[in-house]
């Protein structure tokens, strides 16, 4: 029988590192292997400075995507044990697939396969939250969550470098399988079914579609989401050319795994901010000035990129980089709870469908720039600095930078 919660819903223990740890699967998939890409490259005859394996990162990103819009719905129909676990066997399929893979196209593949299941956890981390907290409880839990969940992608590369060290590059695929079964098991002793069985729901395809109509005709949600893409799609393509970069145009491979945790503990920070500083000066502002720092660093990188043929000096181009990502903390949870907040009660549905658009279309935008980075960065900086602006216009229409807001305090002063 599985653990089940007492009529006081009250959760175990250990429930808070379950759940961090649920969510951790996806960025462990993520971050692990990028010290492996030069040894992955070798062993598929590509060249040193080759482009294609990062789309391994895309791959995943975009398997990621569309499960996330049918994860909800199931769960609410058939509680959330049942599909955590279907998403981890498709996750431990995948990460065998990888680590078996005799090609890049079969590695692509097994990539893809590996994100859908990894979008279970995803979805299924916050309905079990949403089950056992709400309020300020719920945003202290999530809070707490996060913080855990952050600290992978700062230390991942470095036990990443340290398995491929002690054997080859399929380690790294390895330990993801025997991680994501200690996980399973773990989950099948401890992780109760948090769904209330008066709450369950029938699971209907009308309903989904009728929110993707309301999502896509609603003017703030569909823009703040458009918006969101912009900024996923340039952070996207940083992951996946982020080795390539470090190890080619700036010739620190050794120092990758530092370098990355460094960036990665700079959106930590960001995310810590965001936390204390939107409840006391509001999203409008806090959307405003990261975005506008966010704007004259993309610039900064790109006219550095442009007068050095990209290929700056590392500590003239990596520090704005790393402040940009940390803006970017500060501005795409915002712009997702402004898309969201116009959904009233199919905000669950919407955050699934919103979520699933951003995930698919900016890995597959990114998948394009990555094929243009190989030795040099000026790539990647215009794509910041495009995808900025971009991001910006749009949030601009969609009221999220203060103009539509202002106009509302206006009419309600009026």
């Amino acid at each position: 029988m599985p653990p089940t919660l007492s009529p006081s819903r009250t959760v175990p223990r250990d429930f808070m590192p379950l759940v961090a740890t649920i969510m951790a699967l996806s960025a462990v998939a993520i971050a692990l292997p990028l010290p492996a890409f030069p040894y992955i490259r070798a062993a598929y005859g590509l060249p040193p400075d080759s482009p294609q394996i990062s789309q391994s990162i895309t791959a995943f990103i975009l398997g990621m995507s569309l499960p996330q819009v049918l994860y909800g719905p199931l769960s609410d129909s058939y509680g959330r044990r049942p599909i955590l676990f279907a998403g981890l066997v498709i996750y431990v399929f995948g990460s065998i697939g990888s680590a078996l893979a005799p090609d890049l196209p079969t590695l692509l593949f097994f990539r893809f396969i590996w994100g859908v299941g990894a979008a279970a956890g995803r979805v299924i981390v916050v309905a079990l939250v949403r089950d056992c907290y709400e309020g300020e409880q719920m945003s202290r839990f999530m809070s707490m969550v996060f913080a855990t969940f952050v600290l992978v992608p700062v230390f991942a590369p470095s036990l990443g470098s340290l398995l491929i060290n002690l054997g080859s590059w399929d380690y790294v695929y390895w330990f993801c399988t025997i991680f994501s079964v200690g996980v399973g098991v773990w989950c099948f002793l401890r992780l109760p079914e948090t769904l209330d069985p008066n709450h369950r729901l029938t699971f209907q395809v009308g309903p989904i579609g009728r929110a993707v109509v309301h999502v896509c005709t609603t003017r703030a949600t569909a823009l703040n989401t458009l918006a969101a893409t912009m900024l996923m799609t340039s952070y996207t393509s940083y992951l996946a050319s982020s080795e390539l970069i470090v190890s080619e145009v700036f010739n620190r491979a050794d120092q990758f795994p530092v370098i990355y945790g460094a960036v990665a503990a700079v959106t930590g920070i960001g995310s810590i901010i965001n936390g204390r500083f939107v409840v006391r000066v509001g999203v409008d502002r806090v959307l405003r000035g990261a975005m506008s720092c966010y704007l004259i660093c993309a610039a900064l990188v790109s006219v550095i990129a442009l007068l050095t043929d990209g290929r700056p000096s590392f500590w003239a181009w990596y520090p704005f980089l790393a402040l940009m990502i940390g803006c970017n903390m500060l501005i795409f949870p915002n712009l997702r709870v402004v898309a969201l907040n116009p959904m009233g009660r199919v905000a669950a549905t919407a955050s699934a469908i919103t979520g699933a658009f951003t995930t698919g279309m900016s890995a597959a935008l990114a998948m394009i720039i990555d094929r243009s980075t190989t030795s040099t960065v000026l790539p990647l900086s215009v794509a910041f600095c495009v995808c900025g602006l971009a991001a910006m216009l749009l949030a601009q229409q969609g009221g999220s930078l203060g103009a539509m807001a202002l106009k509302h305090d206006k009419l309600e002063a009026d």
